[in-house]
């Protein structure tokens, strides 16, 4: 694995500081619970253990150097640190924009092989021209309603 990002990937400027945070001598990374099941916490996360969770999605989902990946969540909570892991360890493309409930409307790909997202962003997701060029999604931080179940 290459443990760089690809050098097309397109950062947010929160993106590009926890790059910055990631790549410095801590062997730790300051994130924040979405408070989904009580009170929103800051909390430190094991380099390690990010490591071997973003190369096990990596393996599972067929992740590698030539994979363009996307980030519609913020960098400040943890499924949007283990999104820009995967793309460091896999050395692939990651393409980032601000939160919305409508992601990714404006953006021409011709492929998006990961994107993660919460609940709210489906119906728009669906709706944006990436839909039906993405290979796999992760939908967490929340519990799906059951007619979200219904749509995905």
């Amino acid at each position: 694995m290459s443990h760089t990002l690809h050098h097309e990937s397109i950062l947010t400027n929160e993106a590009a500081e926890f790059i910055n945070e990631w790549n410095n001598s801590s062997r730790y990374v300051k994130a924040h619970t979405s408070g989904t099941t009580g009170t929103p916490k800051d909390i430190l996360l094991l380099k390690d253990d990010m490591r071997a969770s973003a190369r096990a999605t990596i393996k599972f989902f067929g992740i590698n150097s030539g994979s363009t990946i996307m980030l519609p969540l913020s960098p400040d909570y943890i499924a949007g640190k283990m999104q820009i892991v995967r793309a460091i360890e896999a050395g692939c493309k990651l393409i980032t924009e601000h939160p919305s409930s409508h992601p990714f409307q404006s953006l021409e790909i011709d492929y998006c092989d990961l994107i993660p997202i919460v609940p709210s962003q489906i119906e728009g997701l669906l709706k944006s021209p990436i839909a039906n060029k993405t290979r796999n999604i992760i939908i967490g931080g929340a519990p799906l309603s059951p007619l979200q179940e219904h749509t995905m």
